[in-house]
Formats: structure tokens, sequence, C-alpha cells
């Protein structure tokens, strides 16, 4: 879960980290702590992979609120907060629907048009619309094509495209196309960007009356609304599924150094990130017991360090390094010994 600061004092904050917190039953944070890079005044700024982590129980109701409190420090100053993350994700369902009540004939120069409706009873709110039409017409540059939505919203599809030419043959129209209908050509067969924007009509409730209206705008040529099609997704509340994380299974090996400042391994399956932890030689022994034996050089969700390793043992003594695969169900294994298996554990960050 990243989480985004606005620092909205009026000097940059330094040193940022923070740590979260749950009093949702059933809510479990795995991982706490997170760092931000410096937040200037007024700015917004993202937290540092890897970000924080929690679970959720399978007594939590899919669709509620869990709060989290948030407390952050800085070389400024302590901050607390508080927010509110919904359990799953808004799902989402797409139907089409085909009007019923033509064919209809298209007056002849008169402004009033005619319509052809849909009527739903989908009280879910609109996420995205497309419309499929087919009309019959011996000059398309007469008329003018009218999307109305429930809420008296009008999305002007076409307007008098095509001159001479003739219908409109199984012609879609959809906000993410990338041909406009100003550059389709008679008998418009395909998908087409509309003249107005179907985005206006997102955010409404999909029940109610919708209409195709069609305006004949000069004589003589006439034409028939034979059929068309609403498609409309729609969001359908929130969704949660079940899912069980592992613990990566592989420990990291093939490690190797880069100009002694940076180090790098072979990915492992299952991983969010990586933990470094950095010891010294006489720790090594510790490898092989419960007791702590490192600290935590660096938490990283890339397979290398990076050249922030610049740093020199005290004199006379060595450091050694350990990688840990791990996600929010925790570290994956620290490899094997030749006594048998490590029991590596921190001791915390490292100084």
């Amino acid at each position: 879960m990243p989480v985004t600061l606005r620092n909205s004092g009026t000097v940059t904050l330094t040193n940022v980290s923070a740590t979260i917190s749950t009093t949702t039953p059933g809510v479990t944070v795995t991982r706490s702590f997170a760092s931000f890079p410096n937040v200037a005044a007024g700015a917004l700024i993202n937290s540092l992979a890897p970000h924080f982590a929690y679970t959720v129980g399978p007594t939590v109701v899919c669709g509620s609120d869990l709060h989290f409190n948030l407390t952050i420090v800085s070389s400024e100053g302590t901050f607390s907060d508080a927010f509110d993350v919904r359990a799953g994700a808004l799902g989402s369902a797409t139907n089409t629907y085909t009007s019923t009540d033509v064919p209809k004939s298209i007056p002849d120069n008169n402004t009033a048009g005619v319509a052809s409706i849909v009527a739903l009873a989908d009280t879910n709110t609109v996420t995205k619309v497309r419309v499929n039409v087919n009309i019959t017409h011996t000059f398309d540059g007469d008329i003018t094509l009218y999307l109305i939505g429930p809420n008296g919203t009008s999305v002007t599809l076409s307007t008098k495209r095509g001159s001479s030419g003739d219908n409109y043959t199984n012609t879609w129209f959809d906000d993410a196309a990338t041909t406009a209908i100003a550059n389709g050509s008679p008998p418009f067969t395909g998908t087409f960007k509309p003249e107005g924007s179907l985005a206006t009509l997102n955010g409404i409730p999909a029940n109610g009356t919708w209409s195709l209206k069609v305006v004949d705008n000069a004589s003589s040529d006439v034409g028939t609304i034979t059929g068309w099609k609403l498609e409309l997704t729609t969001n359908v509340g929130y969704l949660c599924n079940d899912c069980v994380l592992a613990v990566p299974s592989l420990e990291p090996v093939a490690q190797t150094w880069t100009s002694r400042t940076a180090q790098q391994w072979e990915s492992i399956a299952g991983a969010a990130f990586y933990n470094l932890y950095r010891g010294q030689a006489d720790d090594l022994a510790g490898l092989l017991t419960p007791a702590p034996e490192s600290c935590l050089r660096l938490t990283t969700t890339a397979t290398t360090t990076g050249n922030v390793l610049a740093e020199n043992p005290p004199l006379g003594a060595a450091y050694w390094y350990l990688v840990r695969a791990a996600n929010s169900a925790g570290e994956g294994p620290a490899g094997s010994a030749t006594a048998g298996p490590r029991q590596q554990s921190s001791t915390g960050n490292c100084p």
C-alpha cells in the first residue's frame, strides 16, 4: 500500500519516514514502516518501495472501510494523521441493450427529428458508454445523430458527415477510437470517435430512458433508423477474492559485487522486495543460532543495491552481507551452512 504525503507547511521536510497501525478488527499490518523522499513545502510525495502492507482476514466485510493511523517522523518534527481504505476493489460489468421500437422513419427536413429509445432498470453507476447504430439514408450529409441519457444530457455523435454517401452500417461510437467520425466515409462501418464526448454520461445511474435521436436537416432525401445498441459499463459494487500468500521458498544466491559499491542477485519467485543484512566476520557463527547477529542494511524491490554500499568496516574487521527474499507474508529462507540451516535474525536497521 503506497501512501502519499502532502506537506502543508512552509519548510521542506527531510529524513522523512512513517509507521502505520490499524484499529480495524481482522486487519493485520505486515509492513508498518516506509521511507519517503524529502517533501518540499506544498508538495505531494509518495512513499518509497517497499511500501506499507497489510492483510485482511475473512471476518472483514467486503467494501467496508479499513482504518489506519499514520505517524510521520522528520528532522523538522513528528506529525500524525489517519485515513481509510476500502476492502476490495470496485467491480464492473458491461452489458449491451438493443432497441426494440425500430424501424423508425426519419422525418425529412424536420428539426424535431425522431428518437428510438432503450429503457433500463439498472441503477448502477455508468463508467463507460459505447453506441452502435444502423441507419439507412440516401444522403448522410443531411443527418445529425445524438445520444441522450436518462438525465437529459445530449451527446452529439455525428453532424452532417458523409456528404452524398449512403447509410451508417454497423457504426460504433467510442471515445477511445483513434479515428474521428469526421474522418470516416459512408457507410462508416467500424469504430469512430464521436463529435461530443460520451464520457459526459459517466457517473450517472444507468436506469431510465436512453434515446438515439436523428435529425434530418435538408429536404429530398429520406432514411430510417433500422436498429441501434447501447453498450454500458457500470460499477457493480466492491468485489473481494480470498487469497493465500506464501513466503518465497528460495534464497537469493549468485551474489556478485560491482566495484565494492553495489551488489546484485537473481530474482526470486514470489518476492515483493529483498532485505540485505550486514554483519561482521566475528558474527558469522551466529548464523547457526537464533541469536541476533546482523543489522538490516537495505530494503529494495530491485535485485541490486545500486551504488549505495560505499562503506568500509572498522580497521582490522570485515563485513559480510546476506540477502533474503520477502513479501507481505514474511521472509524466505536465509540459505544453508555446512552445520545446518541458518537462523538469521536482525537487530534492526544498520546505523
